[in-house]
C-alpha cells in the first residue's frame, strides 16, 4: 500500500466521519428532539436550545471537514483521470444537495448565533406558521443531507480508493 492510497483512505474516513456527525445530528434533531419539544415547558426548551448551540460547534467543524476533504477527494479523482461523465454528474448532484443542506443550516451566517428553542404554539397564527416552516426546513435539510450521503456512498462504491490492491 503506497502513501497516496493511505492518504485517500484517511481523507475518505475523515469525510465519512464528518458526514455521519453532521447528518446524525440533523436526524436526531428532526426525528427525536423537535417532536418532544412540541409540548414541553420553558425549562425543557431552554435545555434543548443550549444543547443545540453546543452541537452547532460540532456541526460547523464537520461542515469544514466535509468541504475540505470533499475538495481534496474530488481533485484527486479528477486529476487521476477517473472523472468520467457519470462521476461528474453524480458528484455535481451530491455537491448541490450538500450545498443546499449547508445553506439551510445557516451555519456560515449570523443565524448560527441566534438559535432559539421552538416557539410555543399558543402565540397565534404567525407563530404556528413560523414553527411549521422550521419543521419543513429541518426535514428538507435532512433530506438533502441524505441525498448527499447516499451519493457519496455510491461514489465510493463505484470509484474505490485502491487500498489493498
Amino acid at each position: 500500500m503506497d502513501g497516496a492510497s493511505i492518504a485517500r483512505l484517511v481523507l475518505r474516513l475523515a469525510h465519512a466521519i464528518a458526514a455521519v456527525t453532521w447528518l446524525g445530528g440533523g436526524m436526531y434533531y428532526a426525528l427525536a428532539l423537535r417532536p418532544q419539544l412540541a409540548g414541553a415547558g420553558d425549562e425543557a426548551k431552554a435545555l434543548a436550545a443550549r444543547a443545540q448551540r453546543a452541537f452547532v460547534r460540532w456541526a460547523f467543524w464537520a461542515t469544514v471537514v466535509l468541504i475540505v476533504t470533499g475538495i481534496a477527494l474530488m481533485y484527486d479523482r479528477l486529476n487521476a483521470g477517473g472523472g468520467t461523465v457519470v462521476y461528474v454528474i453524480i458528484l455535481a448532484v451530491k455537491v448541490i444537495a450538500a450545498a443546499g443542506a449547508f445553506f439551510l443550516t445557516g451555519i456560515f451566517t449570523e443565524r448560527r448565533t441566534k438559535i432559539r428553542a421552538i416557539t410555543s404554539a399558543g402565540r397565534g397564527r404567525a407563530s404556528v406558521e413560523r414553527h411549521q416552516r422550521r419543521i419543513e426546513r429541518a426535514w428538507m435539510l435532512v433530506g438533502l443531507g441524505m441525498v448527499a450521503f447516499v451519493l457519496g456512498i455510491a461514489l465510493s462504491s463505484i470509484y474505490p480508493t485502491g487500498v489493498g490492491h
